[in-house]
């Protein structure tokens, strides 16, 4: 019984490793600076309840197999493995937009193996994952609410809509090219029929009152409402139709988010790291953005880094681009790699060398694109 109770302990460790690490920063900068009202003021609140509101209502939408259904009509409209493809992976560049990444993935990549399986196509399952991966991650980087970092650095930095779209669309827009060729590699096989290949139903009305409930989260991103008024609207309305949805909320996010929010808090008053980091940063802060979030994923690199610099454009383009590269350069990645590694844990191997091959190409393209844009907007 104690050894069972061990190996869930040990896998609760490693599932939630970065919100382990972030409250463990927190606590040892916690002897530094002694815990006091102020840590309350290190924390953005309102960060966490649109993150949260955004999470109720996106399970919502699985809850209705929104995702699954448009998945299912891109499948039937394929007539031929590469069309498949390329409809696989625009769809999940689509939706980690306004769903974000991880969302795109946990509700794709299962239906890609299903499907592939059932055309007799599997062989290519590892590289339409792999680019549906990056798709997932260039995708959300073009919306506020693509993904936590965006969220973050948006409201920390008090962005305008315009402001955040000028700067990333560039770089989006490059990084769909580069997927639409990368699929080029896949040949025209034709696929059977394939009518009727699930039988969800969604359920019409719960689907628009949580398309009225993602509105107003997202105004309460652009601050058209205030995000205490969005907060306790969704859960007004969720609590009304399904309250099940608030155990589908990944908290160990928000506590995560609280765990970095105190340790940069802390260590910002220490004089001697505040000033190491800070002339870290004025060296490049593209360049030391993207390389951190190689270590540490893009998540905290975001909250890290943005309490020892203004310049938002070069971290924002950083900790996006800087999601490609290593399996833990955003923590969607490692989603893909559990969920092919759990259907076939052989090719484990097979599967991380190509997307480290193919994320270490699209680091280095959208890179250099992100530099040549950044001279641009000194020029």
């Amino acid at each position: 019984m104690e050894a069972a109770s061990m190996r869930k302990v040990l896998n609760w460790l490693k599932n939630e490793l970065v919100m382990v690490a972030a409250c463990v920063m927190a606590i040892i900068s916690a002897f530094f600076v002694p815990p006091s009202r102020a840590y309350l003021e290190y924390i953005d609140e309102d960060v966490l309840l649109c993150l949260f509101c955004l999470m109720v209502v996106v399970a919502g939408f699985k809850k209705v197999k929104a995702f699954e259904l448009a998945a299912e009509w891109v499948a039937q409209k394929s007539r031929h493995i590469r069309q498949l493809a390329l409809g696989i992976i625009l769809l999940t560049y689509v939706l980690a937009m306004f769903m974000t990444n991880d969302v795109a993935l946990i509700t794709l990549v299962p239906f890609t193996l299903i499907v592939l399986e059932k055309v007799n196509e599997s062989r290519y399952a590892i590289l339409i994952i792999v680019l549906q991966t990056i798709a997932a991650n260039i995708g959300s980087s073009l919306t506020p609410m693509g993904n936590p970092q965006n969220l973050y650095l948006f409201s920390r930095y008090g962005l305008g809509l315009s402001q955040f779209l000028l700067l990333m669309t560039p770089i989006v827009a490059l990084g769909g090219i580069l997927l639409v060729l990368s699929t080029l590699l896949i040949e025209k096989k034709p696929l059977p029929a394939m009518e009727n290949m699930t039988s969800y139903a969604m359920d019409r009305k719960r689907f628009f009152v949580y398309c009225l409930l993602f509105a107003i989260s997202v105004l309460a991103v652009f601050k058209v409402i205030p995000y205490l008024w969005a907060g306790i609207i969704v859960t007004f309305f969720v609590l009304i139709m399904d309250r099940r949805l608030f155990g589908q909320v990944d908290y160990s996010l928000l506590v995560t988010f609280i765990g970095f929010f105190i340790f940069v808090g802390n260590i910002s008053k220490i004089e001697y790291v505040r000033d190491f980091l800070s002339q870290l940063l004025n060296r490049s802060e593209f360049a030391i953005s993207v390389l951190t979030s190689q270590i540490i994923s893009n998540v905290p690199a975001a909250v890290l880094l943005s309490g020892f610099t203004d310049n938002y454009r070069e971290l924002l383009l950083g900790v996006n681009v800087g999601g490609m590269g290593t399996l833990i350069a955003s923590l969607a990645s490692v989603i893909s790699y559990k969920l092919y590694t759990k259907a076939h844990p052989k090719l484990s191997g097979r599967f991380f060398k190509v997307f480290t091959a193919f994320n270490v190409i699209f680091l280095i393209l959208l890179g250099a694109a992100a530099l040549l844009l950044l001279n641009l907007f000194k020029a």
